[in-house]
């Protein structure tokens, strides 16, 4: 039997209020032939999962070890999907990147995450800085709306601001910089899923729910070798794609999926 989980007496009760947006352990096995020996506690409370159910959000369990013990990387998850769809269709044709850290080196950070299906309504358009001056906004009009930031979203969000106006200058003036400032402060490490978090939940949904999400790009915390940063999406019939971009760049196919794991 299961221990508590939030105020779910149950993973049968957490599944059962979220329906499809629930994807946890049995659907990691079905979809990955992943089995966990142990399922970590799910960190949101009934409140917090309607409020996700509001902002289009699923609840997803994330691991990062492959059936043998290997890190769970981009490389490794085509390799147990036999890099196919449901539908028998090519999950990823790798090409620039398949040598890239990103793909072949890291793997995503396990456990419950809430996050967005699509990119957020009027993150396109934006450069890197000014999507995360959004995400502050969105942090605070929507997720926890009406309540105070936990403390560690506070100073993240505290950091960014004191740091706001040099990441501007930078990104304009020195781009690479810039990208790996913006890579690693903690607004960006708390609210952006890396491009393999990203690869993991789109063939999670597709072999689950049959459903290709991501219609646009999210842009992730990731830099390629010569810099820019990686976004990734555009789920069609031909697969996802991958690309990056430097930060000073805004397009209208280019977004943010936000991600949070408390």
């Amino acid at each position: 039997s299961f221990k508590r989980f939030g105020r779910f007496d149950s993973l049968e009760e957490a599944e059962e209020f979220l329906g499809d947006d629930f994807l946890g352990p049995d659907a990691v096995k079905s979809a990955f032939n992943i089995e966990m020996e142990e399922i970590p506690e799910i960190p949101f409370t009934k409140e917090e999962l309607e409020r996700a159910k509001e902002l289009n959000q699923q609840l997803i369990l994330y691991v990062d070890k492959t059936p043998d013990g290997k890190p769970l990387t981009g490389e490794k998850l085509l390799e147990l999907t036999d890099n196919k769809t449901a539908d028998g269709k090519k999950l990823l044709s790798p090409d620039w990147y398949k040598k890239e850290d990103f793909f072949t080196k890291e793997a995503p950070r396990a456990g419950w995450k809430l996050i967005s299906k699509e990119t957020i309504p009027d993150f396109t358009s934006k450069n890197y800085v000014e999507q995360t001056e959004e995400i502050v906004s969105y942090l605070e009009g929507k997720v926890f709306k009406g309540e105070s930031l936990p403390e560690e979203y506070q100073k993240a969000v505290d950091e960014f601001n004191a740091k706001k106006k040099e990441l501007k200058k930078l990104t304009n003036s020195n781009w690479q910089k810039a990208a790996a400032e913006l890579e690693n402060i903690e607004i960006t490490k708390l609210t952006r899923e890396t491009p393999i978090e990203v690869l993991y939940r789109l063939a999670l949904n597709e072999r689950e729910n049959k459903k290709r999400l991501l219609g646009n790009y999210t842009w992730t915390p990731r830099r390629s070798s010569d810099g820019s940063l990686v976004y990734v999406g555009a789920f069609a019939s031909d697969g996802v794609s991958v690309n990056d971009r430097q930060p000073v760049h805004s397009h209208d196919f280019l977004g943010v999926s936000f991600s949070r794991s408390f």
